[in-house]
């Protein structure tokens, strides 16, 4: 069971042996396409004809070697990164009506605001 490199053409049937074939096998010598060495699906070696005994169906997943599996959606994720984006953006709000506070009771000026802000930052870039 020897490693095989597909060309990713799926109108091209090229492929070869990776043992036998020492040359440049990133790029299909027909169609100049980019060649796999893994299904796109399950990420598997590609090492021996698929069950249409071609090198195009993967004997561990039998999808098309050739095809990258549809991207999946994570609704739960999508939401949460959401929630997470507007309670950074509200937390922002709050610290800068804060400090806005504090520098008012405090009497100082939104330029000494700024001055000590680059000041204390200075040290950490």
């Amino acid at each position: 069971m020897a490693p095989f490199a597909v060309c990713s053409n799926q109108l091209c049937d090229y492929f070869t042996d990776l043992e036998l074939d020492c040359g440049n096998t990133t790029r299909c010598p027909r169609c100049r396409s980019k060649t796999l060495t893994a299904c796109q699906s399950c990420r598997k070696e590609i090492t021996e004809e698929g069950v249409d005994g071609k090198f195009t169906m993967c004997n561990f997943c039998d999808h098309d070697v050739r095809r990258a599996p549809p991207p999946t959606v994570d609704r739960a994720a999508e939401e949460q990164e959401r929630r997470t984006e507007i309670a950074v953006k509200r937390l922002e709000e709050l610290i800068l009506l804060v400090m806005e506070k504090v520098a008012a009771e405090a009497g100082i000026t939104q330029e000494d605001l700024a001055e000590a802000f680059e000041a204390g930052t200075e040290g950490n870039i």
